[in-house]
């Protein structure tokens, strides 16, 4: 057990201290025994699991390492903590508080198997767990250092996987923001050639997110319209999920254009979508774009209760990097107010967001 990080929960422990040979292991008896003798305590975390105490910890991995099992261990633990991130972003169950709960609780393993898995060299669960922790990368930032690790993550492979997909939309979408827009067209090149080679149409508007973004960044609202238009008309031949994030992104540029009535059936659309898929994400999203409206039309007033209302529900969800747009929008509406006290607060909260 001297292999886990941080908050840990029984899974995570039949996982790496049971092998094919003892699968009758009684795990949670020995849990129970641990805790008893004050050598495991609880997590704090909303999730549940557990959590060492480091002086305990560190004399348990100073006895797994004279037993030399170490490299055996720590590979299982990867390939939990891989296969668990690639089941939670296939279930697109990160949007949900409680798996935000959970996401949290695995930050530290999830952060600890992929150094492994770096050093390891093995690109095949390199990519899987990049694919799967690039969603709760977002979902609980930071998302600066996501980049960063993402991009180190993604150098290290070259296939034309789903996974490597994944994480190259993730990337690509995060390069325009930092002033990497070249990078950031050679991940969409990179997209679409997966895309033509798989013939999957929701790779295909990643690489149409990615390009999106890149002409958002580069001030061509016509471009990103049209790109964002594209992509989600190849979503809903599909039905794919990420189609919600396409209609949001629609909707607002709508909006900031005057074009409310192309808004309102976006946001319906939106609405709808995310009562159909239970998704956290999208109700939050649609009260952000509802506080729009008012604001561009003058109503200031009108637009900071759904505005905050907006991000009360992302922060109850426990969904991170969303937040930052909830926030942009509560700063403007607050310098229009002339609260500069609550500009400050938005300021600092979206600060601690992505430069932790």
């Amino acid at each position: 057990m001297s292999v886990l990080r941080g908050d840990f929960d029984l899974e995570a422990i039949g996982a790496v201290c049971i092998s094919g040979d003892d699968g009758g292991a009684d795990v949670l008896g020995a849990v129970e025994e641990l805790v008893d003798s004050s050598l495991l305590g609880h997590s704090e975390n909303p999730a549940g699991g557990f959590r060492w105490l480091a002086t305990v910890r560190e004399f348990a991995a100073d006895a797994l390492d004279d037993a030399g099992e170490v490299g055996v261990v720590e590979r299982r633990h990867a390939m939990h903590f891989a296969q668990r991130a690639t089941r939670r972003s296939a279930g697109r169950g990160a949007s949900h508080p409680a798996d935000a709960d959970a996401v949290r609780r695995d930050a530290e393993n999830h952060a600890a198997a992929l150094d492994r898995v770096l050093a390891l060299g093995d690109d095949d669960l390199v990519v899987r767990l990049a694919a799967g922790l690039s969603l709760d990368w977002y979902v609980v930032g930071p998302t600066m250092a996501a980049t960063d690790r993402l991009r180190a993550t993604i150098a290290t492979t070259s296939d034309h996987s789903p996974e490597r997909a994944a994480a190259l939309r993730e990337l690509g979408l995060s390069l325009p923001w930092s002033a990497r827009t070249d990078e950031a067209h050679a991940v969409a090149d990179e997209l679409q050639d997966i895309a033509r080679r798989r013939h999957a149409a929701d790779i295909e508007a990643d690489a149409l997110w990615v390009r999106a973004a890149i002409a958002w960044v580069e001030g061509d609202v016509a471009a990103h319209t049209d790109l964002l238009e594209r992509g989600l008309s190849l979503l809903r031949a599909i039905d794919h999920p990420t189609l919600t994030v396409f209609l949001f992104d629609l909707a607002s540029v709508a909006i900031r254009r005057g074009e409310f009535e192309r808004s309102t059936q976006l946001i319906q659309e939106l609405d709808r979508e995310g009562r159909i898929r239970h998704d956290d994400l999208a109700a939050a999203r649609v009260s952000l774009l509802r506080s729009d409206p008012a604001f561009w039309s003058g109503d200031v007033r009108a637009a900071i209760g759904p505005a905050t209302q907006a991000l009360a529900s992302m922060r109850t969800a426990g969904l991170i990097g969303p937040q930052s747009d909830a926030l942009r929008s509560v700063f403007d509406i607050a310098v229009a107010l002339g609260d500069l006290d609550l500009a400050g607060r938005a300021v600092s909260d979206h600060d601690a967001l992505v430069m932790p």
